[in-house]
């Protein structure tokens, strides 16, 4: 039901930009740390907790005037979109592949974005708060390499799994026990 929910949070998103309910459905996203943390989801606690904290962190800076914020909308509607669908509906060979291949674009465009957001938002610009733009730079390029390899890492498995599949199920009636391969 919260994957659904969120889902069509997204969704409605997408088709109705809005700063307050991109908000809204940002801090509803907190679920998402609280059941990683309750071991609800397999999802690390620490890596959603710094996901959200980020997100969390370039909307609470920005203003719904910023150019870099209907560009992060989309961003994180379709990463979190593609989650959310592939938790309702993790059978369906194509979301499977949406879910595990389009964070190799939008993770990294996500985090320039959520840079770009933070340090250009009038409340902290970088010609204003020269130290907090450096903080800011400075810790996504502390966390951002290592959140992302963890992505990867994480991707590896289920993509090599979805390939085993696909390989299987046009190979049924073959007699290669290649394709047999369980993780």
């Amino acid at each position: 039901l919260y994957n659904l929910l969120s889902l069509g949070f997204w969704i409605y998103a997408m088709i109705f930009p809005s700063f307050d309910f991109l908000l809204f459905v940002q801090s509803f996203n907190f679920l998402d740390v609280v059941f990683s943390i309750l071991r609800f989801t397999p999802n690390s606690p620490t890596v959603t907790m710094f996901q959200w904290l980020s997100r969390i962190g370039a909307l609470t800076l920005s203003t719904s005037t910023q150019p870099y914020l209907k560009p992060l909308l989309y961003c994180w509607a379709f990463a979190d979109a593609s989650r959310y669908l592939f938790y309702s509906f993790p059978k369906v060979y194509l979301i499977r592949t949406w879910r595990y291949n389009f964070f190799w674009l939008l993770y990294p465009i996500g985090i320039v974005l959520e840079v770009l957001s933070m340090i250009s938002s009038p409340r902290y610009s970088f010609t204003n708060n020269l130290v907090f733009s450096l903080l800011i730079i400075t810790a996504y390029m502390l966390q951002g390499p290592g959140m992302y390899c963890h992505m990867v890492k994480q991707n590896r498995k289920p993509i090599i799994r979805g390939v085993l599949e696909l390989l299987q199920h046009h190979s049924k009636g073959s007699d290669s026990e290649l394709v047999n391969v369980r993780f």
